[in-house]
């Protein structure tokens, strides 16, 4: 069969899907971007933002966040999946204690790197499935920019788990 755009040099090949990514970043977060906007649509605002800013809080203040007074009656963090306190990632909301960037940008950082994720492991994917780049690339497209996924900004542990989830895939494979 003919292969043409699989010939593409391999930096062309990284441009272009980067291109086509951002592209589409910013014609659906680039109104968001704003350093005093936040997410508060449903469990972003109510559940996840909260809960995350205590938990860097309590690192601020040198103490490990073992509990949550305000969820539930109090409930443990460490055992709480939603809270990802050992999720690598969440370091990201350190450069709010280093008073590099706001907390609410490190949120916004954390939900946008996760949808880059989802994007880029969704192009691995299908490159590991021998689909041409310009294919790979439609399904990327398809899959980060689906409803499904860009409305997980508002549960953000579902938007971890896809962006997570391609890879799994790939890797299984």
């Amino acid at each position: 069969g003919r292969k043409s755009d699989n010939k593409l040099p391999r930096i062309c090949e990284i441009v272009v899907v980067s291109s086509v990514f951002l592209s589409l970043f910013l014609l659906f977060f680039s109104p968001s971007a704003g350093p005093g906007l936040r997410y508060s649509f449903r469990d972003v605002g109510y559940y996840y933002y909260p809960l995350f800013e205590q938990i860097q809080k309590s690192f601020e203040e040198g103490e490990w966040p073992w509990w949550n007074p305000y969820e539930n009656l109090g409930q443990p963090l460490a055992g709480d999946p939603t809270a990802s306190i050992f999720y690598p990632p969440k370091l990201i909301f350190f450069l709010s204690s280093l008073r590099i960037l706001s907390f609410a940008s490190c949120f916004k950082l954390y939900i946008w790197t996760h949808l880059a994720l989802a994007f880029y492991a969704l192009f691995f994917l299908a490159k590991t499935f021998k689909i041409s780049t310009t294919g790979a690339i439609i399904g990327a497209i398809s899959y980060a920019f689906s409803g499904h996924v860009l409305f997980q900004y508002s549960n953000v542990i579902y938007l971890v788990g896809a962006g997570w989830i391609p890879l799994h895939f790939a890797f299984i494979i």
